[in-house]
């Protein structure tokens, strides 16, 4: 479960988190492979704790790093 910034829950939706990273992709040459392994990455090292509740702030925080080690 994602918790949203007004406090509302919903559930995880990779495609959501997807297509959003494709958007700040737009103007850089990476490619959907690069995009999946991230994100599968970012699910890999949140797998610790299933089913847990996760602030979209986090998700977003943990976006932004993973970006910068692929595009400084």
């Amino acid at each position: 479960m994602v918790i949203k910034k007004d406090g509302n829950k919903e559930m995880y939706d990779k495609q959501k988190l997807k297509k959003a990273i494709i958007l700040s992709f737009a103007k850089r040459k990476f490619t959907n492979e690069d995009i999946d392994n991230m994100i599968s990455n970012l699910e890999i090292s949140r797998s610790t704790t299933p089913n847990a509740e996760i602030p979209s702030k986090q998700i977003g925080e943990d976006v932004i790093k993973a970006l910068k080690g692929m595009d400084p």
